[in-house]
């Protein structure tokens, strides 16, 4: 356990550790019993992901005395539905799944929401363990206990704060990530470095080609900064309603463009990364970002391979999109934006403000780099 990084999200009796290193898949089983001693446990995973890596979490957890059920649902956001967590509430009961038999969510993102959402809501909740298997999960989604399902009026309007009770990031599995994802995760990993200041943005930046390659010593670091990071945030903020909001950078046009454009249509980080393109450009035009850090924003982005140019969307139909997100309050559109880097600010924008930015946005941006 000497290379494994080991993190605590300090939240009193729901506190829980994540595990950051090599090798955490063969050790699942021996972790799992750790924190969910019982008879039996369901493998929630992905079909693509499961080829991968199924036989091995399952034979891991054979190996700590568990009886194994699996449960394996299609690729994709479009899979991130009500449906689907009915199909496996299903599944869960004809396995004779009780309330003390843990769920262990093998994949990125999607899986890790929906079997988030499944577990928190089956027999009013079981224990939950997360195998993060993508940089973006890793890195974000698989700590902080949010999890949800998308309706047709946007994404994730159906969830619950549920916390896990390990976390477990296995790097090695980083190295079959195809390109579009590592890059969607990197995403993730920029947001955090605007957000937190030069330390981890400086790292990135002069390790860009090692970290977009996802060498393993350059991302041990990366993952557990930002792991480490998170775990401050939720553990000062566990139900957004504070400081852990900033973690939404980025998220509010990249959720009205994932929803507007359909999902799948964009992988979740290259939305969020748009988003934080035009988060610079709101905030430059509302007189809160300086040119400077709206460029840094914009400049690293484009550096990193990430698409930083809107669609052609109307920039109406993108506000009206972003008034039925879940941080807009009193019909009120809420964005993070940046004072500076390591300087975040939630705050509400007119509407006429974020339809004109919109509008240049492209403009602006291509004028920056």
């Amino acid at each position: 356990m000497s290379d494994i990084t080991n993190l605590e999200v300090a939240l009193g009796s729901r506190s829980y550790h994540v595990l950051v290193g090599e090798g955490l898949l063969a050790q699942a089983g021996d972790q799992v019993r750790r924190v969910a001693p019982a008879e039996r446990v369901t493998l929630i995973s992905n079909d693509t992901v499961f080829e991968l890596y199924g036989d091995a979490v399952v034979q891991a957890l054979k190996a700590a005395g568990y009886s194994v059920d699996v449960v394996r649902v299609g690729d994709g956001e479009r899979h991130k539905s009500l449906s689907a967590a009915t199909n496996i509430y299903e599944k869960l009961t004809s396995f004779g799944a009780q309330r003390w038999d843990p769920v262990v969510v093998l994949g990125g993102g999607v899986i890790g929401d929906l079997g988030g959402f499944v577990a928190g809501t089956y027999m009013r909740g079981v224990p939950l363990i997360h195998v993060p298997t993508t940089l973006l999960a890793q890195v974000d989604s698989s700590i902080g206990g949010k999890t949800a399902v998308n309706l047709p009026a946007g994404k994730n309007l159906v969830g619950m704060f549920y916390q896990p009770r390990l976390v477990l990031s296995d790097i090695a599995v980083l190295a079959s990530l195809p390109a579009k994802y590592a890059l969607g995760g990197l995403s993730e990993v920029l947001k955090y470095g605007f957000l937190e200041g030069k330390d981890l943005l400086a790292f990135v930046e002069g390790n860009l080609a090692d970290v977009i390659a996802l060498r393993s010593s350059e991302m041990r670091q990366v993952v557990a900064w930002c792991c480490k990071t998170k775990a401050r945030v939720v553990s000062e903020d566990e139900r957004d309603e504070g400081r852990r909001a900033i973690l939404n950078f980025g998220h509010t046009v990249g959720h009205a463009l994932e929803t507007l454009q359909g999902y799948g249509t964009y992988e979740h980080g290259e939305a969020v990364s748009i988003g934080m393109a035009a988060a610079a450009v709101i905030g430059l035009k509302a007189g809160l970002t300086d040119e400077t850090t709206a460029r840094k924003v914009v400049g690293l982005l484009s550096r990193a391979g990430l698409p930083v140019r809107l669609p052609s969307v109307p920039a109406e139909v993108i506000a009206g999109s972003i008034l039925l997100d879940k941080k807009a309050r009193d019909r009120q559109m809420r964005f993070v934006l940046l004072r500076k880097i390591g300087e975040p600010v939630v705050t509400s924008v007119p509407e006429d403000v974020v339809v004109g930015s919109l509008g240049q946005a492209n403009h602006l941006i291509d004028r920056m780099l």
